[in-house]
């Protein structure tokens, strides 16, 4: 995994430049943020019917999308509790459908439903947070992780 992170420069770099297109191109982060939300749920119906490849395409596309839309917020001057609430809530959502769409082909097991679990504690959490004024802008683990795993489930010869 650490291979990955020496990317993390040459990756911020690039996702900088694409927000910045896209915001001078008027499209917000909130766009962005719902591209990918309809990518990842779009890759659960996919891979409930058993097209694996192309609900692999349609999950990527929901990663990027989740990559750069805080980046597009960022140096578009788009940042809102509006739009992390919907950043957080579609990216719990993503997980979710993919979860239930590995336990509906029997990839997974139902007990699997608990992989997501944690995600959306680390949104309750963050929600009380910010109710309570306190900052949350610390990740413990990234989307890139939390992805990585529920692929990494469909190898495992349940």
């Amino acid at each position: 995994m650490a291979g990955v992170y020496r990317l993390k420069p040459w990756k911020d770099k690039c996702l900088l430049v694409l927000g910045r297109w896209l915001g001078r191109r008027g499209i917000s982060a909130n766009a962005v943020t719902f591209v990918g939300l309809i990518g990842g749920l779009m890759a659960s119906v996919l891979l409930w019917n058993r097209l694996f490849a192309v609900s692999l395409i349609f999950l990527v596309l929901s990663v990027f999308s989740d990559l750069l839309d805080g980046t597009t917020a960022r140096c578009n001057g788009q940042v809102s509790l509006v739009g992390k609430l919907f950043d957080a809530v579609s990216d719990r959502l993503v997980e979710t459908s993919w979860v239930g769409a590995l336990i509906a082909i029997d990839r997974l097991p139902g007990r699997g439903i608990f992989l997501p679990l944690g995600s959306v504690l680390l949104l309750w959490c963050r929600y009380w947070a910010h109710r309570k004024g306190e900052e949350t802008s610390y990740v413990l683990v990234t989307r890139f992780e939390r992805i990585t795993v529920m692929a990494g489930v469909l190898l495992i010869p349940w």
